[in-house]
């Protein structure tokens, strides 16, 4: 085989992967989560300290959005195993946006606003790929 044409089907898999309606849930899935996390983080400061308002605002936004891609994105079924490799899943795209903000804002002075947006770009479709290969892998 020649490698234009390895090359080439490499590039239909990654297409394939990312530009679907799967995808397209996953990113909206992910709106909704960036809302509901917010709202949860700000109820929890009626009560809590702001960073554990934070923290149990973003395990409700997880709880959240393991059960809207279990069912809307992946279609699969909720059990311990899959919440369990999710939250793990979260840990890579949180890794890859800070440091990409830290390093947009502190180091190269950008504005947070494209910092946020080229965090996203790069930390979705990694999340995406490790959900869809690592969490939701559905039996051949």
């Amino acid at each position: 085989m020649k490698k234009g044409m390895i090359v080439g089907e490499k590039l239909k898999r990654i297409v394939d992967i990312f530009f679907n309606v799967q995808f397209l849930i996953f990113v909206s899935i992910g709106c909704i989560n960036t809302i509901s996390t917010t709202v949860f983080s700000l109820i929890y400061t009626r009560i809590l300290s702001s960073i554990s308002a934070f923290v149990l605002g973003y395990l409700t936004g997880i709880l959240i959005s393991y059960t809207l891609n279990t069912v809307f994105t992946f279609r699969d079924k909720f059990n311990i195993v899959s919440l369990f490799k999710f939250t793990v899943s979260t840990i890579p795209n949180f890794i890859i946006q800070f440091i990409i903000v830290y390093i947009g804002v502190s180091l190269l002075d950008l504005p947070n606003i494209v910092c946020y947006v080229i965090s996203a770009l790069i930390g979705v479709p990694v999340t995406f790929f490790i959900m869809k290969f690592y969490v939701f892998v559905k039996k051949r």
